[in-house]
């Protein structure tokens, strides 16, 4: 059973499906790697019992012998990060008073995944508050890469990358606001997508008890899978249609593209920071193969005020910390400053957190402005 650990989500499905293995067979697998390997890498924080993990897998699997299917993840074991609400799980949110919070409702896109017939089995690690480029918290400790247990796993989906890559799990949900799904695929070696900011629902994501909704324009959410046919998969799934009134719908299986060449800017550099040259090479590689099927590949880059949008980017960001905060915001923006400032050694995103905290009404609608004016220019 070992060799299905690897495979692709499309191909498990397919097999479940196709009764070639069943879903109880595929959960005893990824529980024995979890039990085998989750003490070193430590991307797992909370798990559903085994009993009741069998019990869902052979629900799905009689469904099948008579003849129905819930959706296309049918019987497909995977797990989410732990800013996402999964009812009856820990949801710590990366904040220690609420290591022990237990989730009382899924999340929107969580909601999502169970009616298409994923198995929830348990939450990956985040770093706290879920901010930053490793995953360690003093309550679940520190995931590390698969490949090398002396590296980290990247942040702030450490625990959803590394769950992915040691076969714990064919996909996660993860989130991102300024690289937290991009970061971690890269560490260990899995793909993952950050989408239009909006395209996915953050309902039920960082959720604190008793606080309205936070985190809903920076931090997006967003698939994380070893294959970029599994992405689609996920996107598929993940996109509403009419539940969500704020997001119009997008079908991601289907396109109007009618095969013309396509006109495709590239950059190699972004605000002069050059990438290394294997890199290079790789990317290099990968336009070339684009121009040999027809289309044309244009050395280009939008220009806009790099430190405007690195300001933004701070402000925006204290002011969702601000919005769910627990206390007041005169006792968050120090204390917000002071924590950036110490952790991260960087004195302009403390300065304009602290700024996005205290942030009066028409300056965060100037913010708002300033924002779509880049977005634009891209």
């Amino acid at each position: 059973m070992d060799s299905l650990l690897f495979k692709s989500a499309t191909e498990l499905v397919g097999m479940i499906t196709r009764r070639e293995i069943t879903s109880v067979e595929l959960m005893l697998a990824i529980l024995a790697q979890i039990d085998q390997h989750n003490p070193w890498i430590n991307a797992i924080t909370d798990l559903k019992s085994r009993e009741a993990l069998i019990q869902d897998a052979q629900e799905k699997d009689d469904m099948i012998a008579n003849g129905k299917l819930s959706g296309p993840l049918h019987g497909l074991p995977m797990t989410v990060k732990d800013s996402f609400s999964v009812q009856g799980l820990i949801s710590s949110l990366g904040d220690p008073s609420l290591r022990k919070n237990i989730a009382k409702d899924d999340a929107f896109l969580v909601k999502k995944l169970k009616d298409a017939g994923a198995i929830i089995i348990g939450k990956t690690n985040l770093p706290l508050f879920s901010i930053d480029w490793q995953t360690k918290n003093t309550w679940f400790g520190q995931t590390n890469n698969p490949y090398h247990i002396g590296f980290v796993a990247g942040g702030s989906s450490g625990g959803a990358a590394a769950a992915v890559a040691m076969g714990f799990t064919p996909l996660e949900l993860g989130s991102d606001a300024g690289g937290s799904i991009r970061v971690p695929a890269h560490f260990c070696g899995i793909c993952g997508l950050r989408p239009t900011e909006q395209r996915l629902s953050n309902r039920g994501q960082y959720l604190f008890p008793g606080k309205p909704q936070g985190h809903r324009h920076v931090t997006v959410p967003g698939p994380m899978a070893r294959t970029v046919e599994d992405l689609m998969l996920m996107m598929s799934v993940l996109t509403p249609h009419t539940e969500v009134s704020e997001i119009p719908p997008v079908d991601y299986l289907n396109s109007n593209w009618d095969k013309t060449p396509l006109k495709i800017a590239y950059s190699f550099n972004f605000n002069g920071m050059e990438i290394e040259s294997d890199y290079y090479a790789l990317i290099h590689a990968f336009l070339n193969r684009i121009e040999s099927l027809g289309h044309e590949c244009i050395g280009s880059h939008p220009d806009h005020d790099d430190g405007l949008a690195y300001a933004l980017n701070g402000r925006f960001m204290g002011f969702e910390i601000a919005s769910a905060a627990p206390m007041p915001r005169v006792l968050i923006a120090p204390l917000m400053f002071l924590f950036i400032l110490l952790k991260y050694r960087d004195l302009p995103w403390a300065k304009n957190a602290f700024h996005g905290i205290m942030i009066s009404p028409r300056r965060y609608q100037e913010a708002q402005d300033a924002k779509e004016k880049i977005a634009d220019a891209y």
